[in-house]
């Protein structure tokens, strides 16, 4: 993969601190490595962050703490410098509303990552959690039909972003 963006939702379930020797382990840490000498910018979620390999907590250049407010309309979420949320690595805390991210999924949908499935990787893009799935072979078209996304609806996200 190169020069893009990548969301990836409970990156533990492919990145498994217990599973380091794991063949999709060593994948998943060989493209997050090279990420930046690539143009790629990934973003991941964890429950828990000990659950992800320690060489993919070493490269990370930030860590955010999102924490909803109780009617779960706002988002505060405190900004930490490297991997780890320390004393000296606070960078700072930004507020945001939580429907413009909640929208974007399906909080109770589970992803399949088991070792043994012999189905192809593809490229998924989906406009929101109510549109239908658009899938790709090559992450180029994925990211063509993404930009194009994007660029049409540059107007709308003026207020949001």
């Amino acid at each position: 993969m190169r020069q893009g963006f990548v969301a990836m939702d409970e990156l533990w379930l492919i990145c498994d601190a217990r599973t380091s020797r794991a063949t999709k382990n060593r994948i998943v840490s060989n493209i997050l490595s090279k990420s930046r000498k690539r143009g790629l910018t990934i973003a991941f979620t964890a429950q828990v962050m000990s659950s992800i390999d320690t060489r993919v907590r070493k490269i990370c250049d930030f860590l955010s703490y999102p924490i909803l407010n109780p009617d779960e309309t706002i988002v505060k979420a405190a900004i930490f410098r490297g991997g780890k949320a320390r004393t000296g690595s606070y960078m700072k805390t930004i507020y945001f509303l939580a429907p413009v991210i909640m929208s974007c999924y399906d909080t109770n949908f589970e992803v399949n990552m088991e070792e043994e499935s012999k189905t192809p990787m593809l490229f998924t893009f989906q406009e929101s959690k109510e549109s239908e799935p658009e899938f790709f072979e090559k992450w180029e078209d994925a990211d063509k039909r993404g930009e194009e996304y994007w660029t049409k609806n540059k107007i709308l996200l003026k207020g949001i972003m």
